[in-house]
């Protein structure tokens, strides 16, 4: 039997689901966006972001990660009459925002875990730190610090150390570690955070240029990569707290003050620079804070 249906006039039921909160990140020790080489996000799936509005921790939110590699929510408490707006724009109407903490946690174990602050809806990717953020911070992302078990990618210099509160012999965790040092004639910084038992991993790219050889050979005897080594100029941030947090927290650990860095030893001595060698790991072991 072959049946007959009617013709349908009416136009189809239009639905759309609008994103409300999507979020980038960026690995602080490579400079490039994690999973933004397109292959289905892949360097993105190992992390778990989870969003709730601030003072609701009960109604979280996981993120899906998008084949570009960036974290999109839905369903955010609040805002699923403005995901579900069935305007043409929903954006070109005003919307009232709210205050939401994300929890980022990386399965595989190459990021240190972190929580912080973003307001939604955000048209675009959300605005990470907008207002007094670092300098140093990608525009709209959020940076993600290697963590002391990451595998360690080729061809970065590699720097190592535990940091102590000098006054109360606890672990510096969340500590803020800054490199300085010349590349092509320029200053350049790197930087690192320290987990919550306040362990560094600080990884970037070797300087190019303004290279010296270990014997000082002159110009013209100048020895190869292998043989080369730079000046490195270390600063340290540090907030001492009695129960830090699982997670380090940005909006306190990104702007902590200053803090006077001492290497064991009678006399201490202060750590100021420190000498990088080509292919060759510098740990400099325990490092004791005071404030600045």
């Amino acid at each position: 039997m072959i049946a007959a249906h009617p013709p349908i006039h009416e136009p189809p039921e239009r639905v759309s689901l609008t994103c409300a909160l999507g979020l980038r990140f960026f690995d602080v020790a490579t400079g490039l966006f994690v999973g933004a080489d397109g292959t289905i996000g892949r360097e993105s799936l190992g992390l778990n972001a989870v969003a709730w509005p601030i003072g609701a921790p009960h109604q979280k939110t996981v993120g899906v990660v998008t084949p570009s590699g960036i974290i999109a929510f839905h369903g955010l408490p609040g805002l699923r009459e403005f995901e579900n707006s069935g305007e043409a724009d929903p954006w070109a109407s005003p919307h009232r925002t709210r205050d939401f903490q994300v929890e980022v946690i990386d399965r595989m174990g190459r990021f240190l875990p972190c929580t912080f602050a973003v307001s939604a809806p955000e048209k675009g990717l959300a605005l990470f730190a907008e207002d007094g953020s670092p300098p140093w911070i990608e525009a709209g992302a959020v940076p993600l610090f290697s963590a002391p078990s990451r595998t360690l990618p080729p061809g970065l210099a590699i720097v190592r150390m535990e940091l102590r509160d000098l006054g109360t012999g606890r672990e510096a965790a969340w500590a803020i570690v800054e490199v300085n040092y010349l590349s092509r004639g320029s200053r350049r910084t790197a930087r690192g955070l320290a987990d919550d038992k306040g362990r560094v991993l600080l990884l970037f790219a070797y300087p190019e240029g303004q290279r010296r050889a270990f014997n000082h050979s002159p110009p013209g005897n100048s020895p190869g990569l292998s043989q080369q080594e730079w000046t490195l100029e270390f600063a340290v941030s540090h907030e001492a707290v009695e129960h830090p947090e699982a997670a380090a927290d940005y909006g306190r650990r990104l702007a902590q003050l200053p803090a006077i860095a001492t290497r064991g030893g009678s006399p201490a001595e202060f750590l100021n620079e420190e000498t990088l060698r080509f292919g060759q790991e510098l740990n400099l072991g325990f490092i004791d804070l005071v404030p600045a």
